[in-house]
């Protein structure tokens, strides 16, 4: 879920008279202890998710022992892995086949 999409229930489920807590809606404060494995990549320049999102949420995987490879790519903006053919889909595609051999075996 989406901070955004967190936000909204949470304002919605406020304004039904139901109790909420808010506090800055973010996947990583809803984490279990038992999270599954996690692959994330992530461009420095993304102009549209603050690439600290992904900082954060990657340190929180590890402070729960969660089995995670973050990957942060210095040139990458925004989606730099939908041409699978390009440079970041290539990076993309190699680190993802490299997750998946070491999760599925």
């Amino acid at each position: 879920m989406t901070g955004w999409i967190c936000l909204a229930l949470a304002l919605s489920l406020g304004a039904l008279g139901l109790p909420t807590v808010v506090r800055a809606p973010s996947l990583p404060l809803f984490l279990p202890a038992s999270a599954p494995p996690f692959l994330l990549l992530h461009g420095t320049r993304d102009d549209l998710v603050w690439v600290q999102q992904s900082r954060r949420f990657a340190k929180r995987l590890g402070e729960l022992g969660a089995d995670a490879r973050f990957v942060e790519r210095p040139w990458a903006t925004h989606a730099f892995d939908f041409n699978m053919s390009g440079p970041g889909g290539q990076i993309a595609g190699a680190c993802l086949d490299a997750f998946l051999r070491k999760v599925c075996g």
